[in-house]
């Protein structure tokens, strides 16, 4: 589908084929079944908007963000996933930092953030790597008490350097739902 500008897809079990035919798009909404990374070969080249499940994110963060390398804007929410995954032991950092962080990506906007520390963990990661990020969104989950946001908050802008950059905007909503 070389003319595809914008797609989304939930991609489960045995549905693997079905990336080599996006790698065209510019604007991607994904829910991805987790383990079939090793079925993304092809790179997006022309890829600049990219929401995904954050549950699905996990398994697929290096494959997705090292293939995208244009990638400007990423949205991360809690899609209503069919993965009942224990996310707190997938995150470890990567080895080497995606080229989309380095060189192209702008804009994060999570939602339904919920301060587990993997969220934690690649949150820092994000704003520590991201040389170009100019803002940053957060939306914790509308379960969340008051005073689990104001620890978020806390925890987020004293462990990054991302308040250093010149012209960086963060925003944590506290009071927004999904």
């Amino acid at each position: 589908m070389p003319d595809l500008v914008t797609a989304e897809i939930k991609l489960r079990n045995g549905d693997s084929n079905l990336l080599e035919c996006l790698s065209s798009a510019k604007h991607l909404s994904l829910c991805l079944t987790p383990y079939l990374n090793e079925y993304l070969t092809s790179e997006f080249n022309h890829l600049v908007s990219l929401e995904i499940c954050i549950i699905c994110f996990l398994d697929w963060f290096c494959p997705i963000l090292e293939l995208s390398p244009i990638l400007r804007v990423l949205k991360l929410r809690q899609i209503h996933c069919s993965s009942n995954r224990d996310l707190e032991n997938q995150w470890e950092n990567p080895c080497c930092v995606p080229e989309c962080l380095i060189s192209s990506l702008e804009t994060v906007e999570w939602v339904g953030y919920q301060g587990r520390r993997v969220e934690r963990e690649m949150a820092i990661y994000i704003l520590e790597n991201a040389n170009c990020l100019k803002t940053m969104t957060i939306t914790p989950s509308i379960s969340t008490s008051w005073e689990e946001k104001t620890k978020m908050l806390i925890e987020l802008t004293s462990t990054s350097r991302c308040s250093l950059k010149p012209g960086f905007s963060f925003s944590f909503i506290p009071g927004s739902s999904i």
